[in-house]
């Protein structure tokens, strides 16, 4: 006659059947035996580990493709890759430190780091200065006033009316304003950075953001950007537009301007070249019917990098 089992082999059994039932219903994973349940050495058992396919680097823009790929060189190694990014939410610049992620063979921009302003240029987002004045490094040289002067001066960020100034990095912008004088027509002035030391050969980029301003009606204004080279003695070798921008009616803001590949991506210094400077140009223009309004454009975050 067969035995029947103990009541100890029985409580087991049951344990056992309601931890499995209680497994399946809450859906918990087993987990599998480690290096040390399996009696291997640690070493072995790491070597043994699969690498992820997943990697993240921090890089620098070297090339741009417009609207397909980004070539990114790596920090602290020679190593260059292809990257694509989120076009067009991301406008990259040559020069821009960026952070790149890998999955499996596909390199993916995820944006550029925050930090300083990589500029070139002294007081490239107008925070020095007293306001209400020209920013210190600026300085604005009147072409044609017949309508009313342009001034250029620093002012904090506001809602004056219709009149929108949002910085894009600290408190103030560079504020472009034209007053008519109540006739039509035009009025121009040259506004200019200061320079900054460069040599033969050397190549250079430009951006910037456009952070707010206003149109006043059946007026417009055009706002071009040149990058100038001069010499040791301060004499202009030569200029090259790099930027143009037209309004009508209204500024739209905030908005990114920088050089692009169906242009150039940077420009070169000309023999003789000892420095590099801005040279902003602003034409406003006032139609009949409107005379004695007004018009602003505002800058911020100047851009101008060494590239090459």
């Amino acid at each position: 006659m067969a035995s029947l089992p103990s009541p100890a082999k029985t409580s087991r059994k049951l344990f056992t059947c309601a931890l499995l039932a209680l497994l399946t219903t809450f859906g918990v994973v087993m987990t599998y035996p480690t290096a040390d349940d399996l009696g291997l050495d640690l070493p072995m058992a790491v070597q043994s580990v699969p690498e992820s396919s997943m990697v993240m680097r921090v890089g620098t823009v070297a090339n741009i493709v417009e609207a397909d790929d980004i070539t990114v060189r790596i920090s602290g190694s020679p190593a260059l890759v292809r990257a694509s990014y989120l076009f067009p939410l991301y406008q990259p610049v040559l020069g821009d430190r960026v952070v790149v992620q890998r999955q499996d063979s596909q390199w993916f921009v995820l944006g550029t780091m925050s930090g300083p302003i990589n500029s070139a240029l002294p007081n490239p987002t107008f925070e020095e200065g007293t306001a209400g004045s020209t920013p210190s490094g600026w300085s604005i040289v009147p072409v044609s006033a017949a309508t009313g002067p342009i001034t250029f001066t620093k002012v904090t960020t506001s809602l004056t009316g219709s009149a929108y100034q949002e910085a894009i990095s600290g408190s103030y912008v560079g504020s472009l304003l034209y007053t008519n004088n109540g006739s039509s027509g035009v009025s121009i002035s040259d506004v200019f950075s200061s320079s900054t030391p460069t040599a033969e050969g050397e190549a250079w980029t430009f951006a910037c953001w456009i952070a707010g301003g206003i149109i006043a009606n059946n007026a417009s204004a055009k706002i071009e950007f040149y990058v100038q080279w001069l010499d040791t003695g301060g004499a202009l070798l030569s200029e090259t537009n790099v930027i143009t921008a037209p309004f009508i009616s209204q500024v739209i803001a905030p908005a990114f301007l920088r050089m692009k590949t169906a242009d150039a991506l940077a420009v070169q210094a000309p023999a003789n070249a000892a420095s590099v400077r801005i040279r902003i140009n602003a034409l406003f223009s006032m139609s009949p019917g409107s005379a004695g309004l007004g018009s602003s454009v505002d800058l911020d975050y100047m851009i101008v990098r060494r590239v090459g």
